[in-house]
């Protein structure tokens, strides 16, 4: 898309430019779905260290309430 925009190619662009679009807006695409699993992997892992080591679980919780 950037590509497009500022080089100034109009409607007529060649297929070198159509498949360079699609080449980096499926890598953007994918880097944008790895980054989202990336970070969910990371917070699991931190709270379940947190879980290891301070051992606050919920059930335990639960069980001080009543």
């Amino acid at each position: 898309m950037f590509f497009i925009t500022f080089s100034g190619v109009g409607s007529d662009t060649g297929s070198f430019s159509k498949i360079l679009f699609i080449v980096t807006s499926i890598i953007t695409s994918l880097g944008a779905i790895l980054y989202t699993i990336s970070t969910l992997a990371i917070s699991f892992q931190y709270y379940n260290l947190v879980e290891r080591k301070e051992a606050p679980g919920l059930l335990q919780k639960v069980e001080n309430i009543n």
